[in-house]
């Protein structure tokens, strides 16, 4: 999970919160890697929110994410 929380923070201080495809919703996905072990996806639900603004709407209580073991693969 680290894998994927520093290259978040960089891409959310170049780019804004994309993710936030809905209010309280992330989708979330990371380039393929060699610590992607296959193809997959993943649901977390936060009891506490995580707050990426002051905005309701990106106080994050669901998140989804996926992930491709290559460029080609799909869900």
């Amino acid at each position: 999970m680290l894998k994927l929380i520093f290259p978040l923070n960089e891409i959310t201080n170049d780019l804004g919160h994309y993710y936030v495809v809905a209010p309280k919703l992330a989708l979330l996905h990371i380039m393929p890697d060699s610590t992607i072990l296959k193809t997959g996806i993943s649901f977390t639900y936060f009891k506490i929110p995580v707050k990426f603004q002051k905005e309701d709407k990106y106080h994050i209580k669901y998140c989804l994410a996926l992930a491709a073991e290559d460029n080609f693969s799909h869900i």
